[in-house]
């Protein structure tokens, strides 16, 4: 949604263990890297990220749904990665920050999706 130009592929079926999703945008906030869904269960996705641009990088990343009642959702967003030292007190301090806002940006947009439906 950052870059509605991008250039947006999907292998593998989508919303299923193994698909993979992989972007390439010209506008370096959005860069070039790939997703996979690598767990699903009804309570949580896992998914296996690969940034190759702006920085190089591998993370893991999971969402956890529980139903509070039948029209509620609480959704819980997890994001790991490791950095070696010195480099992970800058990641942490700013990329903190960006994890924070890009989740935050994510949960308002599945949210507004939900509700249209």
């Amino acid at each position: 949604m950052a870059d509605p130009n991008s250039d947006i592929k999907i292998e593998g079926t989508d919303g299923t263990v193994g698909a993979t999703q992989t972007w390439n945008s010209k506008d370096d906030n959005v860069g070039e890297g790939s997703q996979t869904i690598t767990a699903l269960t009804p309570d949580r996705m896992d998914v296996d990220l690969n940034f190759i641009r702006p920085f190089e990088g591998h993370s893991k990343a999971a969402d956890i749904f529980e139903s509070i009642s039948e029209n509620e959702t609480k959704v819980t967003m997890e994001f790991y990665s490791e950095s070696v030292y010195p480099m992970n007190l800058p990641s942490y301090l700013f990329g903190k920050k960006m994890i924070a806002e890009t989740s935050a940006k994510n949960l308002k947009n599945l949210k507004e999706i939900l509700e249209k439906q």
